[in-house]
């Protein structure tokens, strides 16, 4: 065998080394990815949401974006004779440095939401949400508790507040599949 034939035997071999590293840390990071979201999964989907108090209906959906790195949100309120209530969208996403989960909404109302995750209790059966910061809506907190109440069905209370307040519930819905 000539030296060349070495070298180029040698070069393929470090490249299918490299080709399968590349293919193992990107199951890993899959993998990783799908176990971060493990106490979100029972969201995502289609659901419909009826508002306590208000005759309108919300369609939201949840899916995982890019990868498996983000969970996107569509979100949208609609009252009984058909008009846009509410419209927006929010990106979850996982601070692995920090360790800790952002949602971030932004509404058609021109408001940026940003909220970090504070409590998951039984395995994700409730959910609190608390914001870290409200654009275009200063002196405002908002925060979001989701209890899992059936297979296929929870209950969200969005609660308001200014700085110096108690917070007060804004909207209260009922979801299923």
């Amino acid at each position: 065998m000539e030296k060349n034939e070495v070298i180029s035997i040698s070069s393929i071999l470090n490249t299918i080394k490299l080709y399968l590293f590349d293919v193992v840390v990107d199951m890993a990071d899959e993998e990783t990815n799908n176990n971060i979201w493990k106490n979100l999964q029972f969201f995502w989907g289609k659901w419909i949401g009826i508002m306590d108090g208000r005759e309108a209906e919300v369609k939201r959906e949840y899916h995982l974006i890019m990868d498996t790195h983000y969970i996107y949100i569509k979100n949208m309120g609609i009252n009984k004779d058909g008009t846009i209530e509410f419209k927006d969208i929010g990106f979850i996403n996982c601070d692995s440095h920090k360790r800790r989960y952002i949602l971030r909404v932004y509404s058609s109302s021109g408001r940026v939401f940003e909220f970090e995750l504070k409590n998951i209790e039984n395995n994700g059966g409730k959910i609190i949400w608390e914001t870290t910061h409200i654009e275009n809506f200063p002196g405002w907190k908002a925060k979001i508790d989701e209890k899992i109440t059936g297979k296929k069905e929870f209950d969200e209370i969005f609660y308001m507040k200014k700085d110096d307040e108690d917070y007060k519930i804004y909207m209260k819905t009922h979801f299923k599949k």
